[in-house]
Order: structure tokens, then sequence, then C-alpha cells
């Protein structure tokens, strides 16, 4: 079933050479609207862009920094390119012409975001009588701290370290108590830098 549809998202948008969604914090390539040149390295991009959204949280969380909604604009002599965060799980990229000017570029940045939170309105894990489960809360904090964490490959062996909940307890939140929530929660935070969480 196709999620997303690209090329109505992108239509009289002029200067766009490419348009990525990618799926965060894995950086794994979720849909890709392009130009022929760019498609053959598409997953390579991904990945790269997704890390290049990482650094630049490290880099914030480091000056005290802490925005939910990140946006990165890097200019080249030949092409200017738009990350900007859709969801807490979506990441776009815009690869644009260089000479469309930064404010259409971030314009038509926010449209195509807006058309695209709409059409993922409806994404996420069904049961098997095809309506959408709401993740638990537990589920949607971990997420979050494996998405924003430094380090996210060892983000749960120190949520464990820190909270004293066992890893297989921590890979099952469902069945976390309120108590362990509360403890996850504060820990989460505490990895993170914020004061508190809005998931």
């Amino acid at each position: 079933m196709q999620i997303l549809n690209l090329p109505a998202a992108a239509e009289g948008v002029p200067a766009l050479q490419g348009l990525f969604v990618i799926t965060m914090p894995d950086c794994l390539l979720f849909d890709s609207y392009v130009l022929p040149v760019l498609q053959e390295a598409s997953e390579e991009l991904a990945a790269m862009f997704g890390e290049l959204v990482r650094n630049h949280r490290d880099a914030l969380r480091l000056m005290g920094s802490w925005s939910s909604e990140l946006q990165i604009t890097v200019e080249s002599s030949d092409r200017l390119l738009l990350l900007r965060e859709l969801r807490e799980d979506f990441l776009l990229v815009f690869a644009f012409e260089s000479s469309l000017p930064i404010g259409m570029a971030r314009l038509f940045g926010r449209r195509i975001g807006e058309t695209l939170q709409l059409q993922l309105e409806g994404f996420q894990e069904t049961s098997v009588d095809g309506e959408a489960e709401q993740s638990p809360r537990a589920a949607r904090i971990l997420e979050f701290l494996q998405r924003y964490a430094p380090d996210p490959h060892a983000s749960m062996m120190r949520l464990a370290l820190r909270t004293g909940i066992p890893m297989e307890h921590l890979e099952a939140p469902a069945s976390l108590s309120p108590q362990a929530l509360a403890k996850v929660e504060e820990a989460v935070c505490d990895i993170l830098g914020i004061d508190q969480l809005n998931v």
C-alpha cells in the first residue's frame, strides 16, 4: 500500500531536485522523489542526512539548547538543502537548485511538510481488525530516547543501568508498571538533559 504521494505534494514547486522522507532514529529511506542523478545514492544519502540531524542535536544539547523541531539549511554553489523534522519519527530533506531564495525554500518546505503530515496521519501499526493502535506512553518515551540520545545504540543499556529495570522489561514497554514508567521518564529526561517530556 502506498502511504505517500510525493509527486502530488511536490507539484508546482520550482527548482526542486529531490525530496527524501527518512525514518528516524534508524535513518532509513522511507520514500523519495528525486532526479535520476540522485536516485542511485538515495539509501546512502538517507543515512547521512539522518546522522547530520543527530549530530546537530548533540551540538545543541551541549550548548544547553533544545527544540522538539529542528530545521537545517545547507548551501553550496549548485544546491540548497533543507532538512526539516516531520513528526517525531520522520525527517524530510529537500534538494533545491541553489538559485532558489532561502525564504522560498522554507516556505515550500513548510507547505510540503503540512501536506505529508496529513498523508502520514493514519500511518501506524494496525491491529488484526485493521484499526490503528495507539502506541502506549512507555513505548513513545523509549522511541523518543532512541531518537534523541547522543548514542542511540547504547541508550537502552544506559536506561537500564540508571533505572535498575532489566533490559527484557524495557524491551516490552507495555508491561511496565506505573512506578517503573515514572522511573523511566525521569531517567530519560536526565539522559537527554531536558526538564520534561511531551510525548
